[in-house]
């Protein structure tokens, strides 16, 4: 094996180690809100300011929906392993199938975001 090749597969060899350390300790995992404490705490570090009300958390722990007391509707999105804080703009539209809440609107992005709400899912379909 020439001296190329054998750097090569050295490379390869340590960027492979670094990716098992890496997911070994956790950095592979998405982010979970644990407490409805921490979700409030999350939603008040939305650009101007966000003060929850009522909350509702994803069973699994994937992002959160919030209303204030003036009426707008904030969601928490994975970020990586962290999570940011989004208000919704009037015209976003959530739908509910079964325990499920989809959301679609400029502050979600793209793609619609689904929340695991169980039956609190059909409570925030006529809050948008």
């Amino acid at each position: 094996m020439d001296s190329q090749m054998l750097q090569f597969a050295g490379s390869l060899a340590a960027i492979a180690a670094v990716i098992a350390l890496a997911h070994f300790l956790g950095f592979s995992r998405g982010g979970r809100v644990a407490t409805e404490t921490e979700a409030r705490a999350l939603f008040a570090l939305a650009p101007g300011g966000f003060e929850t009300v009522e909350l509702c958390l994803d069973e699994e722990g994937r992002g959160a929906i919030a209303r204030d007391s003036a009426g707008r509707l904030a969601v928490l999105l994975p970020h990586g392993g962290q999570f940011v804080a989004r208000v919704l703009e009037p015209g976003a539209r959530l739908t509910a199938d079964g325990d499920r809440l989809s959301i679609e609107g400029s502050a979600s992005g793209r793609k619609p975001v689904t929340l695991h709400l169980g039956n609190a899912a059909q409570g925030w379909t006529n809050q948008a």
